[in-house]
């Protein structure tokens, strides 16, 4: 009966939208290595997770959706896991609300809530000002609630790509990148929303504004680090540091390869040998997720920084010199990259 059910016009039947997310959960319970169980009753709850809406007592009572599909479900003898998650895959409804517990649950409540980001954005349906008659605001909450309360580290861009493929056969007005770009923004602002109510200070929140949003997991463990690095007793120095090489590199282009015999002063080595060691500390600490000690890492070379400013003249005559000066501070400000525009941090 669902295939006589219109999910919205542009978008097909709710039979079709249930297709989609069973196909999006099986993806979601493959990249968070879900069990032979786990995934069998995710996919079980997929294809009842809509059932109840086209029974009399939903029909009568819009607000028992998914309450009533868990009881039928019971009632059949389908698996506890499958029942509840037929429950929590409207979870959670509102900001604060409870989350899904189950793994079922979990991968049913994002793939629903990406298919219809997706579909929507793609049909260029995006909420405007205090418009948004979707719930699209809600259902983007959701998902970011999803992910950051229970630490799942899942490819946002990914899975929505995948969502927009699972749309073959529909004509989307907008093309996939042009999705993609828009959705990113829109989970950004969320994450903003998020990220400033818990007291996160604007500065750091700007500075998340540099990193792509792949992981939102990630981007807020980032923007969390990056507020418990302001107050590590050589922020100060470290970005008054960061700052002079981040000016000087504006409105020049630095070569990307260094050359150790254009080296002068002393300086310059050791700067080059300092930043090639960290370089490998933090590569090896953003792998761990440990972005403070990544922070720390770039912190340590201060020293042989402070001492290449005072040794050496950046803008030196020789172009090559120059040059290779030029491309040691972009080593510097390369590494930081993956942790946010450090230039946005208020130095106070």
């Amino acid at each position: 009966r669902l295939e006589h059910i219109v999910f919205h016009e542009k978008l097909g039947t709710l039979a079709a939208k249930v297709q989609r997310i069973k196909t999006l959960a099986g993806h979601i319970a493959a990249k968070l290595v879900y069990s032979e169980d786990d995934r069998r009753d995710t996919e079980r709850a997929a294809v009842l997770m809509k059932c109840d809406l086209v029974s009399n007592a939903v029909y009568e009572f819009t607000e028992l959706q998914g309450i009533m599909g868990e009881y039928y479900a019971r009632h059949d003898a389908e698996t506890p896991q499958v029942a509840q998650a037929i429950r929590e895959h409207y979870l959670p409804r509102f900001t604060g609300d409870t989350l899904p517990q189950t793994k079922a649950g979990i991968a049913l409540a994002l793939a629903d809530r990406l298919d219809s980001l997706v579909g929507f954005f793609g049909q260029g349906m995006v909420p405007t000002g205090s418009q948004d008659p979707y719930a699209l605001r809600r259902a983007a909450i959701g998902v970011t609630q999803i992910l950051l309360q229970n630490k799942l580290s899942l490819n946002l861009l990914w899975l929505c790509q995948k969502a927009y493929a699972l749309y073959d056969g529909i004509e989307m007005v907008k093309d996939e990148a042009a999705t993609m770009e828009a959705i990113a923004k829109f989970f950004c602002q969320r994450l903003e929303n998020v990220l400033s109510e818990e007291g996160v200070a604007y500065d750091v929140i700007n500075a998340m504004g540099s990193l792509p949003l792949v992981c939102p997991l990630y981007n807020y463990q980032k923007a969390h680090a990056l507020a418990d690095f302001k107050h590590d007793a050589d922020f100060a120095q470290l970005m008054a540091a960061y700052g002079r090489a981040a000016n000087l590199l504006k409105n020049t282009e630095a070569k990307a390869d260094i050359d150790e015999k254009l080296f002068v002063e002393p300086a310059e080595g050791e700067l080059y040998a300092a930043l090639r060691a960290a370089s490998s500390k933090l590569l090896a600490a953003l792998a761990k997720r440990n972005y403070l000690a990544a922070l720390r890492e770039l912190a340590a070379v201060r020293p042989q920084l402070d001492a290449f400013f005072e040794a050496v003249l950046v803008m030196a005559e020789d172009e090559a010199v120059r040059a290779n000066r030029l491309a040691l501070l972009q080593m510097l400000v390369t590494m930081t990259s993956e942790l946010g525009d450090l230039s946005a941090l208020v130095n106070k």
